[in-house]
């Protein structure tokens, strides 16, 4: 019985030991109020997508959309789905696919910026509603 007991004494040293050796050393208090987000090539999660759109990144130069207008009354982007081999969107809770029409706006593509509608003659950008 002794020997059994001076064994697991001697396993528990050996334990102790062992967890000082590949401890990691303790953070100092305050260490956490140093950390920075700095993924600039990265989006910040917590800021829309689509209020990032509008601004363009330095050195670009914003694009010439004159014959484009954003919104179009009576359309409500509810949501999207893009980057996929058939993207839809749901308008005023119609899931609609590219090539429909609804109240006379035929959409031409969904993409990341927004939905591309025709709308007689004229084309128009329909983006989701902030919150």
């Amino acid at each position: 019985m002794k020997k059994y007991l001076l064994v697991f004494l001697v396993f528990l040293v050996l334990i102790w030991a062992v967890s000082f050796v590949f401890a990691e050393p303790q953070a100092k208090t305050g260490q956490w109020r140093d950390l920075k987000y700095t993924a600039r090539a990265l989006r910040d999660p917590f800021k829309s997508p689509f209020e990032m759109m509008a601004v363009p990144l330095a050195g670009e130069e914003a694009e010439e959309e004159s014959t484009i207008s954003y919104g179009l009354p009576g359309l409500k982007v509810q949501g999207m789905v893009w980057g996929t081999s058939m993207p839809q969107v749901i308008i005023n809770g119609t899931v609609l696919r590219v090539g429909e029409v609804i109240q006379g706006a035929e959409i031409l593509s969904i993409r990341k910026e927004g939905v591309y509608v025709l709308h007689e003659g004229s084309q128009y950008i329909l983006r989701p509603t902030i919150k």
